[in-house]
């Protein structure tokens, strides 16, 4: 059974001393990942089984001036052993979420039908910041079907939906329960 990539993001995180080290090792990780996808022919490249796994970490050093730490590269060869380089982003995402649980940041969806401008993000943040009393890191994504509004969900745990789409499915589900 192979692990999983919060298992590797655990693994990552006890072999690093400090947060900061950790941060450091996903930085990596992040550069190995953006190599590996930026090109269909790398990631057969890297995918492939026949090719030994010393010839792919091979690549790895000539690809990178800065070279990447020990660690991120212990995870990178795991994975390029193990012919799973494809769960790598999956893996700095694992780690990334661990390092924001560790440094106390909420992690914030916010969904809006349209592009929002940054006067009006940083109106957003600062008002979930204050209802989640502690530091946030926002992603934004654009969604048209919502219509208006936004769709607000924190560490994937807790959702807010001020959307027109929302508020209409809300209606429907309330008229289908109380019709007859």
């Amino acid at each position: 059974m192979r692990p999983t990539p919060i298992q590797y993001a655990h693994a990552l995180r006890a072999t690093v001393g400090d947060l900061a080290a950790f941060r450091a090792a996903i930085t990596d990780l992040e550069r190995v990942s953006a190599f590996v996808g930026i090109d269909p022919t790398f990631q057969a490249f890297f995918a492939h089984g026949e090719v030994p796994t010393d010839r792919k970490e091979e690549l790895l050093h000539q690809a990178f001036r800065r070279p990447i730490g020990a660690e991120a590269f212990a995870v990178a060869h795991l994975l390029l052993d193990r012919r799973s380089i494809q769960e790598l982003s999956a893996v700095v995402a694992a780690a990334a979420r661990l390092a924001d649980v560790e440094e106390g940041i909420a992690r914030v969806r916010i969904e809006s039908a349209r592009a929002v401008p940054d006067a009006e993000r940083t109106s957003v943040e600062h008002a979930i910041h204050e209802a989640v009393h502690r530091p946030i890191r926002a992603t934004y994504t654009e969604r048209p079907e919502l219509v208006a509004g936004f769709r607000v969900t924190v560490d994937d745990s807790w959702e807010w939906d001020g959307t027109v789409a929302g508020r209409l499915q809300r209606l429907a589900a309330h008229i289908r329960t109380t019709s007859v």
